[in-house]
């Protein structure tokens, strides 16, 4: 009961903040997701994201899969969901496969290349205005 209450709140205050704001959706990311958890400990949760695209075209989800991809081809993000601390013996194999923390942003890594994108647009038709 406690939780259905708390998600019909997020509800409102999300329809409140549409409203009020007119908010509409400007970009679609979509990737791909598989999820492990540690057996006997749900608190304890590793997914790997492959596969992300980003378009602000045909934004709503009904357009499809398709888009820019964030990734090269056969990279991952790797995110480790833990309450408290990592598991020593995780921690040891992050370790000894040198993989160390860095932060990743799916939606920030969008805003970035299509902020460069339209940099790069701007550039691009400056200088094309001098040529002639």
């Amino acid at each position: 009961m406690p939780n259905e209450y708390k998600d019909r709140q997020v509800l409102a205050e999300i329809q409140k903040f549409i409203w009020r704001y007119q908010a509409k959706p400007k970009v679609f990311l979509s990737y791909e997701r598989v999820a492990y958890f540690e057996k006997g400990n749900p608190n304890l949760r590793v997914s790997l994201d492959s596969h992300i695209l980003s378009r602000r075209n045909q934004v709503l989800f009904t357009g499809g899969d398709y888009g820019t991809p964030l990734l090269q081809e056969g990279e991952y993000i790797m995110e480790i969901k833990c309450e408290g601390h990592i598991p020593l013996w995780l921690s040891q194999q992050l370790s000894k496969q040198r993989v160390f923390r860095t932060g990743f942003s799916k939606y920030g890594t969008e805003y970035k290349n299509y902020s460069e994108s339209k940099l790069f647009d701007f550039a691009k038709t400056g200088v094309e205005q001098y040529v002639r």
